[in-house]
């Protein structure tokens, strides 16, 4: 094991699935060198290639749950960009498919924030992604954020950091029925419709202004 701020371990699977990586990864750039248009390598695709295969590795490699999640975010944004390069309308279509199937087929999702002051004060626009498509949250982040899945009775809150717990709640999440578990879901959908839905934003915005235009006429 070799720790330095990421946690790295190798053992005999990680070790055979990293061999099978780099031998397949190797024989699709050699035949991506050929077969790719000179328009796709001018947009970066041996560099989105490379991040690429450097999430899977990584992902085989990581020895914590918090790092796993880490190279899985940066795998499906480079698998997304590459499904994407051009521009395309067809690539486009593909893209958002591939991203809300990816969505959808989570049974939960995850959302973390580090242990600092500044992040207690924030909700991290996935969460009311999460809400809006109704699944299950599990939350590893303290303050707002953590506040809000609770209020929704949307997921599972844990503190940021704390590993021990971030698993319980994991474990908590994998032993409930379906019908709970999507129950989860169901309120976390309600909760986006009653506070995060765009007209009901709108409408609140626009009730602000008017307060606030008919306090500064009163005062005229």
């Amino acid at each position: 094991m070799f720790q330095n701020g990421i946690t790295l371990v190798v053992d005999h699977l990680s070790a055979v699935m990293l061999v099978i990586t780099a031998i397949i990864g190797l024989a699709a750039n050699i035949y991506a060198l050929d077969d790719i248009d000179r328009r796709y390598q001018a947009l970066n695709f041996h560099t989105l290639y490379q991040i690429l295969i450097a999430a899977i590795s990584g992902a085989f490699l990581t020895g914590d749950l918090f790092n796993l999640y880490v190279w899985f975010e940066v795998l499906l944004i480079a698998s997304f960009v590459l499904l994407a390069l051009g521009g395309e309308r067809a690539q486009l279509e593909g893209a958002l498919k591939y991203v809300a199937l990816n969505l959808v087929a989570s049974a939960v999702l995850l959302v973390t924030l580090a242990d600092r002051p500044a992040f207690r004060a924030t909700v991290p626009s996935k969460v009311q992604t999460y809400m809006a498509i109704g699944r299950p949250i599990l939350a590893s982040l303290n303050g707002e954020g953590a506040r809000l899945v609770q209020e929704a009775g949307a997921g599972l809150a844990t503190p940021a950091e704390d590993a021990a717990a971030l698993a319980q709640a994991l474990l908590q999440l994998y032993r409930m029925a379906p019908e709970e578990r999507a129950r989860l879901g169901a309120n976390g959908r309600r909760y986006f419709e009653t506070h995060f839905e765009r007209s009901r934003l709108v409408d609140r915005l626009l009730g602000h202004f008017r307060l606030f235009v008919d306090s500064h006429r009163s005062e005229q």
